[in-house]
């Protein structure tokens, strides 16, 4: 990328004014991976942790919490902490390591450490040990939350409250299905089989507790997305796709794990944007910091010739994951359908040397060009 690119597409960001809900607009905070100090096999856990503190914050005002599929290029990393800080434009980081102790004759027992760091000082304003029954990790991850948003000075509002004190289930052994099949689902080379693996744990998930609405709600997009990307177009996935997402329905309407699940059902299966747009702009109300929703505002935009809004929602999504060289794809290939040529190419060399080893930023430069010369 040219020196010149860098300068343009920087300052195009800096001049921006954040709109209402914009979350480029508060505090920036990165929850880096957990290390798992555990057993090989409880990596999953140790990711399951992590995203499930990240969905927490992620769902308050005024505070934007970095995607979780960027904060995971830093896992095992030797960079500073300061060297990470500047790359993902954050003033905070939260770190920390996950035990989990299995043992047949007691309680398994899990100790989680967390720390929060200002970048600018390499300051610890918090720290904190957890030790634990696996029955206790539910108001663990409040309490990591809580002290976040206490350290940070936030303001809790009453609905963001209810969102850090969310308990899905009381089943651990669900649970565990859930978090194996949110880490398959969260691969970045997702293929048939990987998304047939996450069913199977989200179908164990449900099965194991009926009541699980957060299980039901990733059951219904697992299916979803084996019929968009053409994997099974058969009845008996769109029906199981529809019984999944019914239940969710049934057991927690007013969540948006449910309405970002059923946003996706009607683009992916129905193809129906309408139905669809309403469910990701009542789930954004819930998770005003969330890059998916952002994600998924983007493709439905541009999928209705809106090329505005689905510029601004791919640029909102980039600021929330801005080492992911697949969220800056989405800001080049939109630029490119309208004929942006210049914007389009700044954009495609940003993604080229963010994920230097990915095919599409150099296929989208390939297709700008084409269009443009």
């Amino acid at each position: 990328m040219t020196v010149a690119a860098v300068f343009l597409w920087l300052r195009e960001t800096a001049d921006r004014k954040p709109a209402p809900g914009d979350p480029v607009a508060g505090e920036r905070v990165a929850v880096l991976p957990f290390e798992n100090l555990g057993s090989g096999d409880d990596a999953y856990f140790a990711t399951g942790v992590t995203d499930e503190i990240t969905g927490r914050l992620a769902s308050l005002q005024g505070l934007a919490v970095i995607s979780r599929a960027c904060a995971a290029q830093y896992a095992g990393t030797t960079k500073s902490t300061r060297q990470i800080g500047g790359e993902l434009e954050v003033k905070y980081l939260l770190t920390g390591t996950v035990r989990w102790a299995r043992a047949q004759d007691a309680a398994e027992r899990v100790r989680i450490t967390p720390a929060l760091i200002r970048v600018a000082d390499d300051t610890s304003l918090w720290s904190e040990i957890y030790e634990f029954t696996m029955d206790d990790i539910f108001r663990v991850q409040s309490e990591i939350a809580r002290a976040v948003v206490a350290e940070l000075g936030l303001t809790l509002l009453e609905k963001g409250g209810e969102a850090l004190e969310a308990r899905p289930t009381d089943n651990m052994e669900a649970y565990q299905a859930f978090l194996r099949g949110r880490f398959l689902a969260g691969q970045p080379h997702f293929n048939l089989s990987t998304c047939l693996e996450a069913v199977g744990h989200f179908e164990h998930a449900t099965g194991l507790d009926p009541g699980f609405a957060q299980a039901w709600a990733e059951l219904a997009r697992a299916h979803a997305r084996l019929i968009y990307y053409r994997y099974d177009l058969s009845t008996e996935r769109h029906e199981q796709a529809r019984w999944a997402l019914d239940r969710a329905r049934e057991l927690a309407p007013d969540t948006p794990d449910f309405h970002l699940a059923a946003g996706y059902c009607h683009l992916w299966v129905e193809r129906d944007t309408d139905a669809a747009l309403t469910e990701f702009e009542t789930a954004e109300k819930g998770m005003p910091n969330s890059v998916e929703i952002q994600a998924a505002l983007g493709e439905l935009f541009r999928l209705r010739g809106d090329w505005q809004r689905s510029l601004d929602a791919y640029r909102i999504a980039s600021s929330l994951s801005p080492r992911d060289g697949s969220a800056m794809v989405d800001v080049a290939e939109t630029l490119w359908w309208i004929r942006r040529y210049p914007e389009a190419s700044e954009a495609a060399d940003r993604a080229m040397a963010l994920s230097p080893d990915q095919a599409w930023p150099y296929l989208s430069k390939a297709f700008n060009l084409w269009s443009w010369k």
